[in-house]
């Protein structure tokens, strides 16, 4: 994936002693890095207001990145 395209990453949440998967759907807008310190930021709009997270590409909290559109 590439920045413009939209994307749905699953991620793993800890809360407590519990840990469940959360979907996070947005436009990739930057990749930097290279090899295992290599991260994407995903921005998506969230009750009317801008949000971006950063994500390392070879985290254990990414479960998986699915492509929505190119």
């Amino acid at each position: 994936f590439q920045p413009g395209d939209t994307v749905r990453v699953q991620v793993r949440v800890t809360e407590g002693t519990r840990t469940r998967v959360q979907a996070y759907e947005g436009v990739v807008i930057a990749r930097a890095g290279a090899g295992f310190q290599e991260n994407f930021t995903v921005r998506k709009i969230s009750y009317g207001e801008g949000v971006e997270r950063v994500f390392p590409v070879f985290s254990p909290m990414v479960e998986g990145v699915e492509i929505v559109r190119r």
